[in-house]
C-alpha cells in the first residue's frame, strides 16, 4: 500500500491511496490526508471518519475477495463501506457490488 499526491475534495485534502489486493490487481482509493486529525475530530464529537479512513478490516476484506468472486455476476453487498474499497475491488472482479454507508 503506498499513498499519492494530495488534493482537495469537498474541502478535505485527500490523498489516492493504492493497495495490492492481489499480485495482479490494485485497487486505488482515496482517504483523507490528515487521517490522525478527522479520527481526533469524531473522538471529540464534531467529525464523521468512516468514509475518510482506509481501515486495515476493509484492506483485509478486499484482499480476501479473489478467493469469493469466483464468477462474473457474484452480488457482494459492502456494507459499511467507508473508502469503497471492497465494492470496488468486488466490482473489479466482475461482481454486481452494492455499497452502503
Amino acid at each position: 500500500m503506498h499513498g499519492g499526491a494530495t488534493d482537495i475534495l469537498l474541502g478535505r485534502r485527500v490523498r489516492r491511496v493504492q493497495v495490492e489486493i492481489a499480485p495482479d490487481l490494485q485497487v486505488c482509493v482515496l482517504e483523507a490526508a490528515d487521517a490522525d486529525v478527522v479520527l481526533e475530530e469524531s473522538v471529540a464529537g464534531d467529525g464523521d471518519p468512516y468514509a475518510a479512513v482506509l481501515w486495515p478490516s476493509a484492506i483485509a476484506a478486499a484482499v480476501r475477495l479473489p478467493d469469493v468472486v469466483v464468477r462474473p455476476g457474484v452480488r457482494v453487498l459492502d456494507v459499511g463501506a467507508g473508502t469503497g474499497i471492497v465494492s470496488l475491488t468486488a466490482a473489479h472482479l466482475g461482481a454486481r457490488a452494492t455499497a452502503l454507508d
